[in-house]
């Protein structure tokens, strides 16, 4: 965290001025202990949460548990293992009840998270961070951490309460649990009761995907007694049924309906009274996103969440409508093969285009054409989720200087876009020298989050390109700017993009992006534009990016721009290759910009090609098995 980091070189600096190390050493170990407290801190405050998630679940038992003097560790029904820490320790403890509608309340907001579980979905904890002194919570919502201005210090006259009041085992078989905010509640132990799902392994968040022949997922139970009961539970839509049961292990056929679906598969045994479950969350293959969307479930467009609630009724258009042209608000799935020409401008509020099959070629996608004389333009009326495109191909060949055109309307400073974002995109950019143009002499950002992911973009041209462009005091209410898992190339032949940049400012005013991130990138014959980024800096990761080239041509990739001040930064794992084995390099930062500490040309130049398959006449870009956490990898 910053503030270990800051105080650290604070005191190591003192150090070297003074002949005597005993304050030194001293105020080290004084450092050490202050971060060692702070991570108990957090441990046992997220350590609690969980308890309380089981609690309040009710569907879980303790196989068997053990103290230490200190800490319970328990183990759950489900194989998982829970710490239990008895008092304070050290901390001011941010307030956390439930609402009267079932939420988290934290510090007397509602957190819009549910602490039980409802309608077939998960209930989420709150995780909790401490940085700067003071208590963090991550919003799931924005994906942000948000300060709760609680400090994390202790003392012996404030330190709050923390969630979980006391602990009691003095009772036969169950381990009471009384919380601060008010209730107690017992968790049955049962020695021989155990209900685990062992496979399909899940990343936390993710969802089981089920195609219609069905899936097989495997469970672990031990029983307490003969007279135990075993079963899956679905909805009357899915079918579940145990295959094969063999010392404790079982095998599940799990079918979905033939129709876009989601649910919760429980694995649940019932023992005397005591029932205890374990459970994942599955969801049918897509085939279509208009389906998948029209049944309820949620559309993923890079970063941002869209589910059917969001738009009204004549907002939704499926992939059997003929669609002649877009409108400001709504939501289009458009059909493999299908041409939209654009022939007018067209300002924007709320636009989402997505190409409907999921793994449709890059012939075979929908496309987006642009005549000579057509740009969008987001609109200024009123505020709204911006453009999103997913799954398109976008012919932005034709002679305009800029494609997306924010324009100088926006004066009003709650007018605004949440996002721009191309996902899984192909991008044909030829003569036009911007892609995206910012022109906003009101100092108004309108975009939060701006994205590309998962998106090819190429050019046959060896002029200017600039995918972002930003006009003259254009740096108000920027912060999120992301590229990740894409490729960027001439299509000609070696040939090289000689005057490219990911975004470009013209000048150094304003406060620039909040959160940079270039992660996981492929650049094939890309020369920047004397950098490929040009902005006002301060978190940035730029990480794990591939540059290759067979001209002997370099440049320089990152120019901070006076007043960048760089917080959190990432700058690993970065390669290039030269073809012709040229001697000219890629640099990280410009030295004409402001240049983080102790950042110097952290870029690895490789001996020899790290491409299995790189033809970009075809849009083939496969790297060899040992470069896989290195560039993109679209299939």
């Amino acid at each position: 965290m910053k503030l270990y980091k800051s105080l650290l070189l604070s005191l190591l600096m003192c150090g070297f001025s003074a002949c005597d190390t005993t304050d030194l050493e001293r105020d080290i170990n004084s450092l050490k202990d202050r971060v060692e407290d702070y991570e108990a801190q957090v441990q046992k405050l997220n350590d609690d949460m969980n308890i309380i998630r089981v609690l309040l679940d009710g569907n879980k038992t303790i196989t068997s548990y053990s103290f230490d003097g200190t800490n319970y560790t328990l183990t759950l029904s489900n194989g998982e293992t829970l710490t239990l820490t008895q008092g304070v320790v050290g901390a001011n403890y941010p307030s956390i009840t439930i609402g009267e509608n079932g939420n988290w309340i934290i510090e007397g907001e509602d957190t819009g998270e549910y602490a039980v579980a409802k309608d077939g979905e998960n209930a989420e904890n709150p995780q909790f961070k401490i940085e700067g002194g003071t208590w963090w919570v991550y919003d799931s919502a924005t994906k942000e951490w948000k300060d709760l201005k609680v400090s994390a210090v202790g003392s012996t006259s404030s330190a709050a309460s923390s969630p979980i009041a006391s602990v009691d085992t003095s009772t036969s078989g169950v381990i009471e649990i009384t919380l601060t905010a008010g209730g107690t509640y017992e968790i049955p132990v049962i020695p021989d009761l155990m209900c685990k799902i062992t496979s399909p392994a899940l990343a936390d968040g993710e969802m089981w995907l089920v195609g219609t022949e069905g899936a097989e997922l495997e469970a672990e139970v031990t029983l307490a007694s003969g007279d135990d009961i075993v079963r899956p539970i679905v909805p009357a839509d899915w079918k579940a049924e145990i295959t094969e049961r063999k010392d404790g292990k079982l095998k599940v056929k799990v079918t979905p309906p033939a129709y876009a679906s989601k649910c919760v598969v429980t694995m649940e045994v019932t023992h005397g009274i005591h029932t205890i479950t374990d459970e994942i969350v599955a969801r049918t293959v897509t085939t279509g996103y208009y389906a998948d969307f029209m049944a309820g479930l949620d559309i993923q467009v890079g970063s941002v969440t869209l589910n059917k609630s969001m738009f009204a009724e004549d907002e939704i258009h499926g992939p059997d409508e003929n669609i002649s042209a877009l409108s400001a608000k709504g939501i289009y799935f458009l059909k493999s093969g299908t041409t939209v020409n654009l022939s007018s401008n067209l300002n924007v509020s709320g636009l989402v285009v997505i190409g409907n099959t999921p793994d449709a070629s890059l012939t075979e996608m929908p496309m987006i054409k642009y005549t000579a004389a057509c740009y969008m333009s987001l609109s200024s009326t009123a505020s709204g989720l911006g453009l999103l495109l997913k799954n398109v191909k976008i012919d932005a060949s034709a002679s305009n200087t800029y494609s997306f055109n924010i324009g100088a309307a926006f004066v009003d400073a709650n007018i605004y876009f949440e996002n721009l974002v191309f996902d899984r995109c192909n991008i044909l950019f030829n003569t036009g020298n911007s892609l995206v143009y910012i022109n906003n002499t009101a100092q108004k950002m309108p975009i939060q989050n701006i994205e590309i992911c998962n998106t090819l973009l190429s050019s046959e041209s060896a002029a200017q390109k600039y995918v972002f462009s930003f006009s003259n005091n254009m740096y108000e209410g920027f912060e999120n700017f992301t590229v990740e898992n894409s490729v960027f190339y001439c299509r000609t032949e070696s040939a090289a993009i000689t005057n490219f940049s990911l975004m470009q400012c013209a000048n150094a005013d304003g406060t620039g992006f909040e959160n940079i991130k270039v992660k996981n990138n492929t650049f094939v014959n890309i020369v920047p534009a004397n950098q490929l980024i040009k902005v006002k800096m301060f978190n940035v990761d730029f990480s794990n990016n591939l540059l290759w080239r067979d001209a002997d041509k370099g440049g320089y990739l990152l120019y901070g721009v006076a007043g960048s001040v760089f917080g959190t930064t990432s700058f690993a794992n970065n390669m290039y290759y030269n073809a012709d084995d040229g001697t000219v390099s890629f640099n990280l930062f410009h030295t004409d910009g402001i240049v983080p500490e102790n950042v110097t040309n952290p870029l690895q130049k490789l001996s020899s090609n790290p491409f299995e398959t790189l033809d970009v006449v075809n849009a083939k870009f496969v790297l060899l098995p040992e470069y896989q956490n290195v560039g993109a990898h679209i299939e």
